[in-house]
């Protein structure tokens, strides 16, 4: 995005560089790249300033784990979920209604069931099921445990504590 430093009109780009007014809502640099929203999409510029992964995605997300959480619209004007490698490579396809980043070797992701109503589990970095979609709400893993709200036997929502093979913890 090489952000153009002189005193040229506004415009959208001069000379092949990003004025700062049309590049915004800037993240945290993470492996030494930035999710930044240019016009209406985000890509990743580098610690120098330069693009590093050009601007293709509706929404994008910080890096963890050398992935980042990146969406793209459906037919349906919906966002659609993925992941990327810090290469810009889609590593994991755009198939997740909601996504987080990854944790301990896990991202909590989402699926939207007929009623609209978002169903987390975990996936690797693979992209592989890894615990099953069953959650109402899902967190990050920290030190191999995750807070989730599910239904217990009585069919009411409770909070639980996981771990990484999804086994509810006691306490």
């Amino acid at each position: 995005f090489n952000f153009c430093s002189s005193s040229c009109p506004i415009a959208s780009r001069c000379q092949g560089q990003y004025h700062h007014r049309t590049a915004r809502d800037a993240g945290a640099f993470v492996d030494g790249l930035a999710p930044v929203q240019v016009l209406n999409q985000y890509g990743y510029l580098a610690a120098d300033g330069s693009t590093a992964i050009a601007p293709r995605f509706d929404h994008a997300e910080e890096f963890t784990e050398g992935l980042a959480a990146v969406a793209i619209q459906d037919d349906d004007f919906n966002p659609k979920w993925g992941y990327i490698d810090t290469s810009g490579k889609l590593k994991i396809p755009h198939r997740f209604d909601e996504a987080m980043p990854f944790s301990d070797g896990l991202a909590a992701v989402a699926i939207l069931n007929e009623e609209h109503e978002a169903f987390w589990g975990y996936i690797d970095q693979n992209g592989r099921h890894m615990i099953n979609f069953q959650y109402l709400e899902a967190g990050p893993f920290n030190d191999g445990q995750a807070e989730v709200t599910m239904f217990n036997a009585d069919h009411e929502l409770v909070p639980a504590r996981i771990d990484c093979g999804g086994n509810v913890l006691g306490g």
